[in-house]
This record gives C-alpha cells, sequence and structure tokens, in this order.
C-alpha cells in the first residue's frame, strides 16, 4: 500500500494553519510529525480528522516547548500522570517500610548494574510477594519518600520490564480480594 505525503516547512505559529490548508485542499491524511525545530518540518501522511490533527498539532507545539509534561490525551497530562504515579508510590512505599520494612530508596544503583541516569534521579524499591518493583524519580522528589529507609546502593536489579511491574502489581491485587 502506498501513502502520499505532503511535507511542508511553516514557522511555529503557522504550522497548524499550513495542516489545515492541507485539508481543505483535499488530501485525506492528517499527521504532524515534528522533525526538526525552526523551521518546524510538518509530514501529512495518516488518516485523521481535523479535530485530532488540531491536537496532536497542538500538543507537539507544547512539546517543543514545555516537553513531554504538557503532552495530554485530552483528560490528563503526562506531568499530571507522572504525578499521580510519584504520589502513589511514595504511599505503597511508606507503607511497606512501615509495616515490614519491605521498601528502599537508594541514590546509586547495584555496582553490578549499570549507574543511575544521568541528570540527577533516585530509585525507589518495594518488595512485594510477587516480586519487586522499583521506579526512578529526579532527586528533586526525595523528600516525597522521607518515610522510605535509604540505602547506600539498590539491591542487584532483576531484570524486570515494564510489563513485568505491572503483572506484579495486579497479581498482588488480585490475591488480596476476597
Amino acid at each position: 500500500m502506498t501513502v502520499d505525503y505532503i511535507e511542508t516547512y511553516a514557522d511555529p505559529d503557522d504550522a497548524e494553519g499550513r495542516v489545515l490548508e492541507t485539508f481543505a485542499n483535499g488530501m485525506p491524511y492528517a499527521f504532524v510529525v515534528a522533525t526538526s525545530i525552526d523551521p518546524l518540518n510538518l509530514r501529512v501522511a495518516s488518516d485523521h480528522e481535523t479535530g485530532t490533527i488540531r491536537a496532536l498539532l497542538g500538543q507537539t507545539l507544547r512539546a517543543l516547548s514545555g516537553g513531554s509534561d504538557e503532552i495530554s490525551d485530552g483528560f490528563h497530562t503526562f506531568g499530571q500522570l507522572y504525578d499521580h504515579r510519584r504520589a502513589l508510590t511514595a504511599v505503597l512505599a511508606a507503607v511497606a517500610a512501615d509495616k515490614a520494612g519491605d521498601s528502599w530508596r537508594s541514590k546509586a544503583h547495584h555496582p553490578d548494574d549499570d549507574p543511575m541516569f544521568e541528570g540527577g534521579y533516585f530509585i525507589v524499591g518495594i518488595n512485594l510477594p510477587t516480586g519487586v518493583i522499583t521506579y526512578h524519580y529526579k532527586l528533586s522528589h526525595w523528600d516525597d519518600f522521607a518515610s522510605v529507609p535509604e540505602l547506600e546502593h539498590a539491591p542487584k536489579w532483576d531484570g524486570a520490564s515494564p510489563t513485568a511491574t505491572v503483572d506484579r502489581l495486579l497479581e498482588l491485587a488480585r490475591s488480596m480480594a476476597p
């Protein structure tokens, strides 16, 4: 299958108008990919309606200026979702630390693992009956986890994927059901 596309260049202030002009000229495909910042390079190549393309374009332009925290599904931004995840992790880690000493935080990975991410991060771990779950957060959020014991370095990573983390959490939730 061949997908026709139009590549156009526009200043960020004019980008939305250029995409809508493409629709007006009969192009039935519209998906925006920002491939450079100045000038903004727009590729129109996938089937979406005008409202969707306006939303995608707006998110792309916000992301270019404000980062991924501003990208939204129309209900929540990535920034809001990460804040919620951090708050939930802090509560779960605090409860685990209080009840069984089964959580920890560290500014360093295990010596046998890769070094901590650059840019000032730490790792939080919670030892669940279904396996360990871990999350990384910016050091600016260290105090959100003040009730969680600090280790010199994290325990060795077990290789769990993000999917395994979700599976471990949901398996625990199901095991707690009456």
